[in-house]
């Protein structure tokens, strides 16, 4: 990813890992403590058991009071070493605790078309209600279901912006709560919440359909939905109300929006009351995601120098050629070289600034064949003429104005690189 992502943990800032290293430090540190700890009686009784038997030719008053004076001058190192190892886990401990209340948090840093697709998941919501379909079976006899073919078991579902259990974020993450489990869109991934476990999603592993479909369901029915007409719970052979029961209310013929969501090989089937708003919530999920592999795709191209220089001189002359070249415009075409080379920056600009002067005179002059045989002679992949086309596009864009003049120069320069 060109964002990236910061996890801090309390007690550990200068750790990108989680707190689970630490559990496994202090174990093995626990570990080792019982062990020496185990060893000083040991120790003792085996350097007293030796000095006894070394002296066993004094005294057995001597020989013991020697044995225990060795056994003791023994025991005292052992124990400031064992000392210091207990100060040493209890350390352990005290940081593990404090990294436990003070959970792990999450900082993004994102370029700003991608802040700004991230940001459209949210915005694009606008639905009064959201129901999961949990199974669907076919009608037996439609005079019991309301005369619709098929019945259905729901249960119902929330959209919210809110932050994950457990972890710290400076942003609330767009999430849709289901009957088992809660999705939560994130900036790097998607992660679905079972119970008090988590499965992690990349966004190509995300697809959405759209479709809409007529639903029946009991009064009162959300304000955004589409009533398009009224039923009863038991129909008759006609259609009409079934007057044998008499606790035979109406039901509601409304239009709702389904979004078929699919993560991994999750699936979830959610009704939007808002008939139009899945097709704009959807979008914005598969926009998000687009942008995202479109992202990933581009750090691995990097244009040759030759195309670079060539693209930033003529970025240079399109964005000269109303008069003025804004500070906007400048700053896109300094934060491109120096993003695909940096060390290069100063030779690239300079020749850049000298071409861009050429590619003036010759537009003065009269030559546009020249600017195209000047692009033509380029070498360029796929990937790279989409990356540097679509630098042109961002400088000509960065004042606010695209022109007419800078939009013939950009689909002059899109033809001409092949």
């Amino acid at each position: 990813m060109d964002y990236e992502v910061i996890i801090k943990s309390g007690g550990y800032e200068n750790k990108t890992s989680s707190e689970f290293e630490t559990l496994t430090d202090f174990i093995d540190e626990f570990s080792e403590r019982l062990i020496f700890s185990y060893a000083l009686p040991v120790i003792t009784i085996v350097v007293g058991f030796l000095g006894l038997w070394f002296f066993s030719d004094n005294n057995w008053k001597d020989s013991l009071g020697i044995s225990a004076s060795l056994a003791f001058f023994v025991a005292i190192p052992i124990g400031f070493f064992l000392d210091y190892k207990n100060q040493t886990v209890a350390k352990s401990i005290k940081e593990f605790y404090t990294s436990l209340k003070n959970p792990p948090s999450l900082k993004y840093s994102m370029p700003e078309e991608i802040a700004e697709a991230f940001n459209n998941i949210s915005k694009s919501y606008n639905t009064e209600e959201l129901i999961e379909i949990i199974s669907e079976t076919v009608s037996k006899d439609v005079k019991y279901t309301s005369g619709a073919s098929s019945s259905v078991s729901t249960e119902p579902a929330s959209y919210s912006e809110s932050q994950i259990d457990g972890i710290n974020s400076e942003i609330n993450f767009p999430s849709i709560k289901l009957s088992d489990c809660t999705v939560y869109f994130m900036p790097d991934k998607v992660r679905i919440k079972f119970g008090d476990g988590f499965e992690e999603y990349e966004y190509k592993d995300v697809s959405v359909s759209i479709h809409r479909t007529k639903f029946t369901s009991s009064f009162p029915i959300a304000s955004d939905a589409n009533l398009v007409g009224e039923t009863w719970q038991y129909v008759n052979k006609k259609g009409g109300k079934d007057q044998r029961f008499k606790d035979n209310p109406k039901r509601a013929i409304t239009i709702q929006g389904v979004m078929n969501l699919k993560v991994g090989d999750e699936k979830f089937d959610i009704h939007f009351s808002n008939d139009h708003n899945h097709v704009d919530f959807a979008n914005a999920i598969f926009a998000y995601r687009n942008k995202l592999t479109t992202l990933e795709n581009e750090k691995d191209v990097v244009p040759n120098k030759e195309s670079v220089i060539a693209f930033t001189a003529f970025a240079m002359f399109m964005s000269g050629i109303d008069g003025e070249f804004s500070d906007e415009e400048k700053n896109k075409i300094f934060n491109f070289i120096t993003k695909h080379h940096n060390s290069s920056s100063k030779e690239i600009t300079d020749q850049a600034i000298s071409k861009a002067k050429e590619l003036k005179n010759m537009l003065e002059g009269g030559s546009i064949d020249g600017i195209v045989e000047y692009l033509s002679q380029l070498t360029v992949s796929n990937a790279e003429r989409e990356l540097l086309m679509k630098f042109l596009l961002e400088v000509a864009e960065s004042d606010g104005v695209v022109d007419d003049a800078e939009d013939k120069l950009l689909g002059l320069a899109w033809h001409a690189v092949k």
